[in-house]
């Protein structure tokens, strides 16, 4: 004869099982990343296409060329909030130069940080799970944020949230996307919050983010060395 189940421990139950860890969520994004889709490759694809017509306008400049990027990004691959962080040549500091879907308040914070290298990859303050050798993915769970970095976020929308599938975005959530150089040296890195749809970016996504971050690495160095001088 069966027991008789108490309703609340019915609860704790369907708690339990449907909780989603850290470690599912990075999992689901790697097999993503490794499948790939076809919708996302497509809008990818279009938008490569428009990177590569802007660069070959004779005049490039810096922050028009950054600009055009998070623009394309942030309406192309569906990305509700985007940036780009370089390495200065002024003083091999990185920091923010472009960003699109931040609050006002959000993008004032960030043109306000700076970091050396080390600070940049501080695994005692970043927490973050590679996707691939280009790609890093922090959760809101890890808290990957500095003190002066709390501004650059809603801890209060992020407090309220749970996460309940592997692929949603929580606030806090972010990816990074790595540009190196010719010496494979990090020069800066594109980061991304999640898509408007409220998910994590997909494999496709961040496949695409990869290409158009290589892209930039290109051009990038030359376009810092010009707005230097």
């Amino acid at each position: 004869m069966i027991g008789m189940v108490k309703p609340e421990q019915l609860k704790n139950r369907d708690e339990e099982s449907s909780a989603v860890t850290t470690a599912m969520v990075v999992q689901s994004l790697r097999s993503d990343y490794a499948k790939c889709g076809k919708d996302t490759a497509v809008k990818a694809l279009d938008g490569i296409q428009q990177l590569v017509e802007h660069l070959m306008n004779p005049q490039l400049e810096l922050q028009t060329t950054l600009d055009f990027i998070t623009r394309l990004i942030y309406k192309q691959l569906s990305i509700k909030e985007v940036s780009i962080g370089l390495r200065s040549p002024a003083d091999s500091l990185y920091r923010y130069y472009s960003m699109y879907g931040l609050s006002a308040k959000s993008w004032e914070t960030h043109k306000t940080l700076r970091y050396t290298r080390d600070e940049l990859f501080d695994p005692s303050k970043y927490k973050g799970s590679a996707l691939s050798k280009r790609s890093l993915l922090f959760l809101a769970e890890d808290k990957p944020y500095d003190d002066d970095e709390l501004k650059t976020y809603s801890s209060f929308i992020a407090g309220m949230q749970k996460r309940t599938s592997p692929d949603g975005y929580l606030e806090g959530d972010y990816i990074d996307v790595l540009m190196h150089d010719r010496k494979n040296e990090i020069i800066g890195w594109i980061e991304v919050t999640g898509t408007w749809e409220g998910r994590l970016p997909d494999g496709g996504t961040i496949r695409a983010l990869e290409a158009i971050a290589s892209i930039l690495s290109l051009v990038a160095p030359r376009l810092l060395g010009e707005a230097k001088a």
